[in-house]
């Protein structure tokens, strides 16, 4: 069982809480917009039956490799989206963190129901989803004001990376945003070759 902690920023974390960037952008088209507009975490390759539970890891990255490798001569970039796929639907939870990196700027948001598929959208590539409550009033939060750490995992290239390590580094950044307080890049520089003296 999930034991909650208080958060100088307000934000009531697990004791298993997890933390997951996410890159809101399927087919290469932003939809940071519309998961703020509609509450939702967003990622691509729709195949709704991802969504079975009795999957195993190589009949789950087969099934993307049908639907959108299938003239790849290896598995490569199936493997690849199989395994931000997997995060999305098997390894988030309701109550985890997100970070959705947005050009200078992030959003954080806190996961609120399983992984769902809408199959109206299709088309646009964006039918799976997680409810999501977006934090910090739904503001962004610049990316100069977060620890070296996190910006550094907020220039992941693929979709999606595991953050777990970095929790507490992002409710520090949205305690801040919400103090408007921002401790600069610059500042930890500062502070890493002070403690190498």
């Amino acid at each position: 069982m999930n034991q909650p902690l208080a958060c100088s920023s307000g934000v009531m974390m697990a004791t298993e809480q997890q933390a997951f960037v996410l890159r809101i952008a399927p087919s290469g088209i932003d939809r940071v917009a519309l998961a703020l507009r509609e509450n939702v975490a967003i990622i691509g390759w729709c195949a709704p039956e991802l969504l079975e539970p009795s999957l195993d890891w190589k009949a789950f990255r087969e099934i993307v490799r049908a639907r959108f490798y299938a003239n790849d001569d290896n598995l490569r970039r199936a493997g690849a989206a199989a395994g931000h796929m997997w995060r999305f639907i098997r390894e988030m939870n309701i109550g985890d963190l997100l970070v959705v990196p947005h050009g200078a700027e992030f959003y954080v948001g806190r996961i609120t129901s399983p992984a769902f598929y809408v199959p109206e959208r299709v088309k646009e590539d964006t039918a799976f989803r997680r409810k999501v409550e977006w934090l910090n009033h739904q503001k962004p939060i610049p990316r100069s004001a977060a620890r070296a750490a996190l910006q550094s995992r907020l220039k992941i290239q693929g979709t999606s990376a595991d953050a777990i390590d970095l929790l507490p580094e992002i409710i520090e950044s949205l305690g801040n945003a919400e103090r408007k307080e921002h401790r600069t890049f610059d500042e930890d520089l500062k502070v890493l070759r002070l403690t190498e003296n």
